[in-house]
Parts: C-alpha cells; sequence; structure tokens
C-alpha cells in the first residue's frame, strides 16, 4: 500500500557517504507525478535537489551503534527485557566465532523513518564495521549523515534501522548485486520483509564437493542475520556530534541467524544393554527447505515489527510448500560435543538448514526426516528414518534455534530419541534441558 496521506509535505533524505554526497528529495502524497518523482530519486540522482538553501557541504553528524547476536553477554539484559525476550523460555547455548561472525564487506544498513518507510540503504562502503569481540558477535559501527537531513526533517523524532549481514555467506559466487537493498525505496517494513528476498541452500560447501556447509571466517562461510531497532536523536545530539570522537550513540541492533541448527547426539555408546556394541554412523536432515529468507516476513511475524524478537515459526512462502526440496540430503559433520545437561561428553553430528516448514508438510508425502545409519561392532548396518513431525511438538524449526536428539536403542534395535530446543545464543545462561 501507498504511505498513508498527510496534508503536509515531509521531507526525507538519501545519501551516499562513500562519496560525500548529500542528497535530498520531498515526500508528498499530492499525486502520482510526485511518487514517481521521488521514487526515480534512487535510481537518478540528478533528480534530486543537493544545493538548496541551508545545505552546508561537510557539515556531517557522526552515528554510533552497536550490533550483537541476540542474547551476546552485552545484550543479554536489554534484549531479554524488550522486545528480543523469548517466551518460551529457550535455555541458551554458547555459539562458535564463526556462528557469530559478521562479515564487515556484506552489511546493509535499511534507515526506516517513523512510519517504517524505507528512506534510503547504505552499503558496506558507508559504513565503519569494527570488532569490539568477534568472538561474541560484537561490532560497533559509525557512519556519518550531513545535518540538512534531520534539519530539513523539521525535528528530531523516531526511526527505525534495520541490519542484514551476510547476504553473500552462503554462496558468493551466487549473488553479483545487493540481493536485499534494491527496490526497497519508500517501502514500509511490512513489504520489504514480505518481498521474501531469500538465499539458495543445498548443505554443501560446494556443488563440486559432498562435505556439509558449515561457517568458516577463513573459507568466507557466514550464516545470515538481520536485526532491527528503533532509534531516537534529539537536536542536542545532533548538535554535540560533530566528529568520530563524539558521536550519537544510537544503541544497539540485536542480530539473529537466519537459520537453524540440527545437532543429533549418539546416546547410543552410553548403552552396556545392547546384544552388541552399536553406535552412529552417520546422519542426513533430508525433504528439507532449499531457500531460507533473510529476514521474518512482519506479517507472519507481527513481533519483528518492533524490534528484534525470537520467532518460533518459518517465514515461509505461498504456497507454503514452493521452498520445500524433497530431493535435499544435508549431511551432517561429525564432532565430538559435550552436553550440560548430564555432562556426558558424545559424538555428535550437526548441521545447518534455512528455516523449514514440518507439520505443514506431514500431508504431503515428502515430510522432512532425518535419516540414521547405525552400526554395530559385528558389522550390520542399520537405515533408520525419523519424520520430525512425529518427534517435534512445533510446527517449525524456525531460526536462530538450534534443533538437538539425543538417540538411544531399544534392545529390539528400535531408535528412541529425547529432544529439545535451545535459543541459539552466545553466551550459555543455563543448563540444557530436555522436554
Amino acid at each position: 500500500p501507498d504511505p498513508p496521506a498527510k496534508k503536509h509535505y515531509k521531507l526525507i533524505f538519501t545519501m551516499k557517504l562513500s562519496h560525500y554526497i548529500y542528497l535530498y528529495c520531498m515526500r508528498a502524497t499530492l499525486s502520482v507525478l510526485a511518487v514517481a518523482a521521488m521514487a526515480s530519486c534512487v535510481d537518478d540522482e540528478s533528480l534530486c535537489v543537493e544545493d538548496r538553501p541551508g545545505y552546508t557541504e561537510g557539515h556531517d553528524v557522526w552515528l554510533a551503534l552497536s550490533i550483537s547476536n541476540q542474547g551476546t553477554a552485552e545484550s543479554h539484559s536489554l534484549s531479554r527485557a524488550s522486545a528480543t525476550d523469548d517466551p518460551s523460555g529457550h535455555p541458551d547455548e554458547t555459539a562458535s566465532a564463526a556462528e557469530n561472525h559478521i562479515d564487515k564487506n556484506d552489511l546493509t544498513l535499511m534507515f526506516l523513518d517513523e512510519d517504517t518507510y524505507c528512506i534510503k540503504t547504505l552499503s558496506p562502503s558507508d559504513i565503519t564495521l569494527t570488532a569490539v569481540n568477534a568472538d561474541n558477535g560484537e561490532y560497533r559501527v559509525v557512519t556519518k549523515i550531513n545535518r540538512s537531513y534531520f534539519d530539513f526533517a523539521g525535528n528530531s523524532g523516531n526511526f527505525y534501522l534495520l541490519a542484514i549481514a551476510n547476504t553473500r555467506g552462503i554462496n558468493r559466487s551466487d549473488l553479483a548485486a545487493d540481493p536485499v537493498g534494491n527496490g526497497t525505496f519508500m517501502k514500509s517494513l511490512r513489504e520489504i520483509s514480505d518481498m521474501l528476498r531469500a538465499f539458495s541452500f543445498d548443505g554443501l560447501i560446494s556443488q563440486d564437493s559432498a562435505s556439509p556447509w558449515i561457517p568458516d571466517i577463513d573459507g568466507k562461510r557466514h550464516i545470515p542475520m538481520a536485526g532491527l531497532q528503533k532509534m531516537t536523536v534529539s537536536k542536542a545530539q545532533l548538535d554535540n556530534a560533530s566528529s568520530p570522537d563524539n558521536t550519537i550513540d544510537l544503541g544497539e541492533i540485536s542480530m539473529q541467524r537466519a537459520m537453524a541448527k540440527i545437532r543429533i547426539l549418539d546416546g547410543i555408546r552410553f548403552q552396556d544393554r545392547l546384544p552388541s556394541p552399536t553406535h552412529i554412523e552417520s546422519v542426513s536432515f533430508c525433504s528439507g527447505t532449499g531457500k531460507g529468507a533473510y529476514m521474518p516476513s512482519v506479517s507472519q511475524c507481527p513481533t519483528w515489527a518492533i524490534g528484534t524478537a525470537t520467532v518460533e515459526t518459518a517465514t515461509k512462502p505461498s504456497p507454503v510448500g514452493a521452498w520445500h526440496n524433497a530431493l535435499l540430503n544435508i549431511p551432517t559433520r561429525q564432532h565430538q560435543f559435550t552436553n550440560d545437561a548430564d555432562g556426558k561428553q558424545y559424538y555428535a553430528f550437526s548441521c545447518y538448514t534455512p528455516e523449514a516448514a514440518v507439520w505443514d508438510m506431514r500431508n504431503s508425502g515428502t515430510r522432512p526426516y532425518l535419516d540414521i545409519v547405525t552400526l554395530s561392532d559385528d558389522g550390520e548396518r542399520r537405515n533408520h528414518t525419523i519424520y520430525l513431525d512425529r518427534v517435534m511438538p512445533q510446527r517449525d524449526m524456525a531460526r536462530n534455534h538450534i534443533y538437538q536428539f539425543t538417540v538411544t536403542m531399544s534392545e529390539q534395535s528400535v531408535i528412541e530419541l529425547d529432544y529439545t530446543v535451545c535459543e541459539w545464543n552466545t553466551v550459555t545462561s543455563g543448563d540444557i534441558s530436555f522436554n
């Protein structure tokens, strides 16, 4: 829908910091021609007025903000008490440095006005991103804007910042242009999120490799993330923020990973009562989702519209099965994992996946499932198919969650599962408990 009609002109701004060119245009809802002219400001800067009376080149205001992964030590109390509260009470779990990493060359910031319409998209060249504690996913952003933007806007009010990171972290050769910023000028947050800009995922490092995709900083494999925060500036702050050493502190944006993590723990190894010692040889996640949205759909997850919030449902296309891939076979990586719940060190099998509809696919004949292969010491190899809709009370595998399955086996060689879901955070606030 078009922005709501107003009886007055509302001055807004766009900016290109890399060339120190500061442009501003007027938004009016007087006619279709006015809307068309304004929209073209993004594509043709010559149509924007940049030398109006009062505009002073170089009269910059410096802005700073923190970007942290949802649930970091620094952001824990703030995010838990506000928009990123977790009503389901999931236990937290530590993330690795690679799972927290934000690529400084792959961060997009969108300035949204008080009505959440996109004013301008800032690319990495407009932003200075510095690691404060990279292992914990804590970063500082510094940027600047000409003071005239705020003056022309008429007052110092509220606005939103939408951050999207690591858009090229899955397959860098797959994206030649900005996948999230194009075509967003003067679109609302809801409209932007409902575009369902998405990344493709097949679970492999590359098409030429059978190795599972895992985040790796040196390998430039990063988990896509998104975050939203409401900001406020005052006239006094604008007057004082005249240098990189004297910035307006806008607060923090809490980032949320756009993927889920699956982990299977081999509890069979601890069972002495089996006729023949048995262990898990391999695990694959099959018939899942081949695409994932960079940010949640506000239409489907309304709580996200007021700031980064824990979501329990997947963002899905219409029809729901459009991103479903019945042929998808995501291999897992075997590693050792110490489970805080029982103190045991397990052989574990982990993989990453875009958000996945589980219950929605239960009647499709292509339900998401785990393919677990066990091998006994006497050489007996068996395949076990575990349909997730039978063991998961949640409808979906949602972003920024870890889904953990501890596998045991009965004396009749029937697979049994204990299941838990954790919010995927960067600090541990308690033991993982099984549901």
